[in-house]
């Protein structure tokens, strides 16, 4: 063709640009790293979210997410390595609550869909 931009491949889809490991139990840190040599576009967006109301997620001394804040976090900037945040329980008093906790990291690429990760922790192990 005359115009060769026109065969130029589609923009391949990032299917991971952040990987959270999430804590077994309330005794390790929730990790948030960024994937080796992943190129992460302009404009990326890191979101995290704990529902229920259940946990307080801690860097350094800053509330990220719990009852001082919202259960919602939009990071202003996007970490370079690794970036491990502490995970505390706060009182949720729900008699139907599991005891389970859901961690969410969203990752939000202009005009992609967001990249969503999950896991979930036992906040009250001996609840039944």
């Amino acid at each position: 063709p005359e115009d060769e931009s026109a065969c130029a491949p589609a923009p391949v889809f990032p299917t991971k640009l952040f990987r959270m490991r999430a804590p077994r139990s309330l005794n390790e840190p929730l990790v948030i790293e960024r994937v080796p040599d992943a190129t992460v576009p302009d404009g990326t967006l890191l979101e995290l979210c704990v529902e229920p109301s259940a946990l307080r997620l801690v860097a350094g001394a800053c509330e990220l997410v719990g009852p001082s804040t919202t259960a919602w976090h939009r990071f202003d900037g996007l970490p370079e390595g690794s970036l491990a945040l502490s995970v505390e329980a706060v009182p949720y008093d729900d008699p139907a609550w599991d005891g389970l906790a859901t961690i969410t990291l969203t990752t939000r690429i202009a005009d992609w869909a967001p990249i969503v990760q999950r896991a979930s922790i036992d906040v009250d192990p001996d609840r039944v």
